[in-house]
C-alpha cells in the first residue's frame, strides 16, 4: 500500500476568503455539509474555520455574523502537510494534537487538499473490512 497522504486526502476542497462574512461561511458549510473550511488570502492558506468555531459565535454577543469577517473567528494556526508526506506521519500528528483535520498544501502554501478524521476512519474501515 502506497501510504502517501495524497492518495487519501480530499482534493475537491471548498475554501473561503478571509474577508468573507461569518454568515457566508456558515451557509457554505451548512449547504455542503462539511465541517472544515480552509481560509485563503489570494491563493495562500492563512487559517481554517470549523463548524465548532461557528457554534461558539453565540458566546460573543458583539459579533454580528452578517458583518463580522471570517478572519475574526478563524484559527490562524493551521497544521499543513505536503501531498507526498507519509500518511502515518499525518495521522500521528492529528491524534497527538487532537486535530479534526490538516490542510494539504504545495511548497507555495497553496491549497491542494484536506485530510480529516473522517478520511482516517474510512481508511480504518477499509482495512478492517478486508480481513
Amino acid at each position: 500500500m502506497d501510504a502517501l497522504v495524497k492518495n487519501y486526502m480530499t482534493e475537491q476542497v471548498h475554501s473561503i476568503r478571509s474577508g468573507e462574512t461569518i454568515l457566508h461561511a456558515k451557509q457554505m458549510m451548512d449547504k455542503g455539509q462539511f465541517r472544515h473550511l480552509p481560509v485563503l488570502e489570494g491563493k495562500k492558506v492563512v487559517g481554517i474555520i470549523s463548524d465548532r468555531d461557528l457554534s461558539l459565535v453565540d458566546l460573543y454577543p458583539d459579533m454580528d455574523i452578517k458583518h463580522s469577517k471570517v478572519e475574526e473567528l478563524m484559527m490562524q494556526y493551521v497544521s499543513t502537510f505536503r501531498p507526498d508526506d507519509q500518511l502515518s506521519t499525518v495521522v500521528t500528528e492529528m491524534a497527538e494534537n487532537k486535530y479534526g483535520c490538516v490542510v494539504i498544501t504545495d511548497d507555495n502554501d497553496q491549497l491542494k487538499g484536506i485530510f480529516t478524521s473522517i478520511d482516517a476512519l474510512r481508511i480504518l474501515a477499509k482495512v478492517y473490512n478486508t480481513h
